[in-house]
């Protein structure tokens, strides 16, 4: 899609980008700058100030109704200058379905100072319906995330394989799982359980404690324990 070489406001893909923010105390800027540690070229930077409360501002490119039926992930290098920082990126179908993720969801760890591959399943962007035209790709800044920063971006690629697909990590307790999905617990009979939140070293991990009665099949019961 874009690999910002060319230093243009249009992508690869003969789409314009533009930058959008909440307010007139929001600011977002983009440049076109060579990084060290890349082997040639250059990548997107952009500057970003959404202090105030609620506000957000972000970066959009055009995907000219782009036809991603068949493929499975999407893929970008990032980097930032600073610390603890965390984006949304988006995807907008041309009926105005739009889903957001938070990339941190889909890195090893956080954004750092160096370069790092993000790899974001298609399927999680569970809101998009007409996956033949793909209207626009976004990257937002929200002031619940952070309040001012720099970022990198570079090789914003569509690919139809996918070695592998994270389902959840359990790092974040908002009882949805990285492709969107609710979770829950449930039980039958004389059982109970009930599953939590914690930490392991220093990882998210879910626990669940179980147990129940093993007797006689009561009336309500359709089977065993």
């Amino acid at each position: 899609a874009d690999d910002f070489n060319q230093k243009k406001e249009t992508n690869l893909l003969g789409g314009k980008s533009e930058i959008f923010t909440s307010s007139l105390s929001s600011t977002l800027k983009t440049n076109f700058k060579a990084e060290e540690g890349m082997k040639k070229g250059h990548a997107l930077e952009i500057s970003y100030d959404v202090s105030q409360a609620g506000s957000y501002a972000g970066y959009i490119t055009s995907l000219q109704n782009l036809d991603l039926r068949g493929f499975k992930t999407l893929t970008f290098l990032i980097k930032e200058r600073g610390n603890n920082q965390n984006i949304l990126v988006g995807l907008k179908d041309s009926t105005g379905n739009e889903s957001k993720v938070l990339v941190n969801n889909y890195l090893p760890a956080t954004i750092t100072t160096s370069w790092k591959e993000v790899k974001i399943p298609l399927a999680v962007f569970s809101n998009i319906r007409d996956w033949g035209r793909i209207e626009n790709l976004s990257l937002a800044f929200e002031n619940r995330l952070n309040d001012k920063g720099v970022i990198f971006v570079d090789n914003i690629e569509f690919h139809k394989g996918m070695n592998s697909l994270m389902v959840d990590t359990f790092e974040i307790n908002n009882q949805r799982n990285l492709l969107g999905g609710t979770y829950w617990t449930f039980a039958s009979g004389s059982a109970a359980i009930n599953g939590q939140h914690a930490k392991g070293s220093p990882n998210g991990i879910y626990r669940v404690s179980y147990g129940g009665n093993i007797g006689e099949i009561k009336a309500y019961a359709s089977d065993l324990f």
